[in-house]
């Protein structure tokens, strides 16, 4: 299928509020070049679809292309919003997120392009609440032109990728492991937080943009982070594969106070239980506030350590863990008949 694959960057511009009053929409400026364009009935209405960057394969994206239009037979201008350069944030050649659940696009509506005031000679757009994390990020716009032109927002999120670097070294060194390449391109799969086909805990872009902000940092978003980065720390830990989920819950679990999935409870509970007869007390969450502190995770390490173990117990000993959960459910029945 021919196609232009010709492509001209356009600055980059701030996402922004649209002010009170207007909800939890986001503003882009698009500049004086599209408003030319806009201008010349090019683009009176932005179609907006979120591209997983993991399908540059399924979309036919070449070494420095952004790919030809995500569906048969589509008009006008198409924004597609993707996630930040490979090259630029360090993941490799390698396409990140693969697996991820949104698939090849996600309809994200229509809007129509406006002016940004008389005099000012660009235009905006307003993005839907589904990308509100964006807002204060910078965007570089960039028009891949042909018989169906493209305008795509690249979002900066080197800053959520670093916050996931230091994270998984805080982890690793808590566990008393080697230093090494977290893999992050194995683990990133969506824009927002998502379960992977394969129910693997995977990252997501916007809690690594909360991650990277200011303390206290929420604690879902670090909770499904480390649940995420704990999993392949605990198989090179020597567990087995098979109990490295269950390990990685209850360490997300014993630093946040929360559950990733409501699945794991049952595995978060042994855990506790199991620390208790230990002669440890957890007393989650071990980090309340900066997710990012020296003397928090120093504090977590013996914890930490002890959950590892644990972990490695059962994984070369199966039956007591089988013990453990026997008597888990015969606590809950109980629990249930005098409730």
């Amino acid at each position: 299928m021919a196609r232009d694959r010709r492509q001209g960057g356009w600055g980059t511009p701030v996402v922004r509020s649209c002010g009170p009053g207007a909800g939890r929409r986001r503003a882009i400026g698009l500049g004086a070049q599209v408003a030319r364009a806009a201008g010349q009935g090019l683009a009176g209405a932005v179609r907006m679809v979120l591209a997983s960057g993991g399908h540059r394969r399924a979309m036919g994206l070449g070494a420095g292309r952004l790919g030809r239009r995500t569906r048969r037979g589509q008009h006008g201008w198409v924004l597609t919003i993707r996630r930040g350069a490979r090259r630029a944030m360090g993941l490799g050649r390698r396409a990140h997120g693969a697996s991820g659940a949104w698939g090849i696009g996600m309809e994200l509506g229509t809007r129509s392009i406006r002016s940004s005031g008389a005099g000012s000679g660009s235009i905006e757009l307003t993005l839907p609440a589904a990308l509100r994390e964006l807002q204060g990020l910078p965007c570089r716009i960039t028009l891949r032109d042909g018989p169906r032109p493209e305008i795509v927002l690249q979002p900066e999120l080197r800053g959520a990728l670093a916050a996931f670097e230091k994270l998984g070294a805080l982890l690793r060194g808590a566990l008393g492991l080697a230093p090494e390449d977290p893999g992050l391109s194995e683990r990133i799969a969506s824009l927002h937080p998502t379960p992977s086909a394969s129910g693997a805990a995977r990252l997501a872009w916007t809690d690594g943009l909360a991650l990277a902000g200011p303390p206290p940092q929420p604690r879902d978003a670090l909770a499904r982070s480390l649940r995420a980065l704990a999993e392949p720390a605990g198989v090179a830990a020597g567990l087995g594969e098979a109990w490295a989920p269950g390990f990685a819950a209850a360490l997300a679990w014993l630093l946040t106070g929360l559950v990733p999935d409501a699945m794991e409870q049952q595995g978060c509970d042994i855990a506790a239980a199991a620390l208790l007869a230990a002669g440890l007390r957890p007393a989650p969450p071990v980090l309340s506030g900066d997710a990012f502190s020296a003397a928090g995770w120093g504090a977590a390490a013996p914890l930490l350590g002890t959950l590892l173990a644990l972990h490695r117990g059962w994984t070369a000993e199966p039956a007591r863990h089988a013990a453990l959960a026997l008597g888990w459910r015969r606590g809950l029945a109980a629990q249930l008949r005098v409730g």
